[in-house]
């Protein structure tokens, strides 16, 4: 299932109520922000969907700026949510930014 950046951001009815009805495994919301970090407001909204549940949701920018710095050698691109409330960030080889290359992420055991 998609969901806009708005719906994410809504911390009852819409979505809750899809969510509730629905039960998708998987909720991929494309965020108008600068980050999707674990703290921010995209991050918090994640978590609070999908926690209780059974929906895994990736939040990503939707229009990811690369920033880099000497040095780095993974960018974040976006965070997942498990239907535990652990969220984790996706992350991609600074090598591989712009190259079509799918991004990684550790899942625990």
């Amino acid at each position: 299932m998609i969901a806009i950046c708005e719906d994410l951001e809504r911390d009852t009815a819409p979505l809750r109520e899809v969510i509730r009805q629905s039960r998708p495994d998987w909720i991929i919301s494309p965020v108008f922000d600068t980050g999707t970090g674990i703290d921010r407001w995209s991050g918090r909204r994640a978590r609070d969907h999908a926690t209780g549940g059974a929906t895994t949701i990736i939040a990503t920018p939707a229009a990811l700026t690369r920033l880099e710095r000497p040095g780095d050698t993974e960018i974040t691109v976006g965070l997942i949510t498990l239907p535990s409330g652990l969220a984790m960030p996706l992350t991609i080889a600074a090598a591989d930014c712009g190259r079509g290359v799918a991004p990684t992420m550790d899942l625990p055991r």
